[in-house]
């Protein structure tokens, strides 16, 4: 190849475009590296207050749904009678977090506090068909079933997000289920009574 001065100009500006179309990709690439990883710790952060949030909102529905059993089984002369689920407390205020979580885990946590609002609706309409302690006993039922999906989805978004599992120095999982299955036993025997008293 011959050296010209036409050649040199036509390497110098190729070369000059190659380098700057090389500084442009490198520098959208470290942007979008940056943008992701902020991404993905305000994703972590807010999943982690939800997921706390939720933990602490078990724990409330275990020591209602316990209240209500120690009525119950005392025949009312210790707890409480309650016949009002535990209200969610609110989110967190954080709207490009909420955009970052994962769709599947978004939708249930979003979806969550209307589930409350649904189980507060079923116990209301009790006295339609039963008397007090019908009202109670599915306050309790509906108060367990909120915990335990709280405390799973909790546990949900832990796992998706890397954190470590709560710690289990009290396991609400355990006791939700235990009670949980101790009311349906004893749900299922008053059904079993109530059969033989019509019989």
């Amino acid at each position: 190849m011959e050296f010209t001065w036409g050649n040199l100009l036509t390497l110098a500006a190729t070369t000059g475009v190659v380098t700057a179309l090389l500084n442009q990709g490198v520098g959208a690439l470290r942007e979008w590296w940056s943008s992701s990883k902020k991404n993905t710790a305000n994703a972590r952060y807010l999943s982690l207050r939800i997921a706390v949030l939720l933990e602490r909102y078990a724990d409330t529905c275990y020591n209602v749904a316990a209240k209500i059993d120690l009525y119950q089984s005392s025949r009312g002369h210790d707890g409480d009678q309650i016949t009002k689920v535990p209200e969610v407390p609110d989110y967190p205020v954080d709207d490009d977090g909420w955009k970052l979580i994962a769709p599947d885990l978004l939708g249930r946590s979003l979806s969550f506090p209307n589930k409350v609002i649904a189980s507060q609706k079923v116990v209301d309409a009790v006295p339609i068909w039963g008397d007090l302690d019908d009202l109670v006993q599915q306050c309790m039922e509906e108060t367990l079933d909120r915990g335990l999906e709280a405390w799973n989805l909790a546990g949900d978004l832990r796992k998706r997000y890397r954190f470590e599992p709560q710690s289990h120095v009290y396991d609400y999982a355990d006791h939700l289920r235990e009670l949980k299955d101790a009311v349906s036993a004893r749900r299922k025997r008053q059904e079993e009574m109530s059969a033989v008293n019509i019989a």
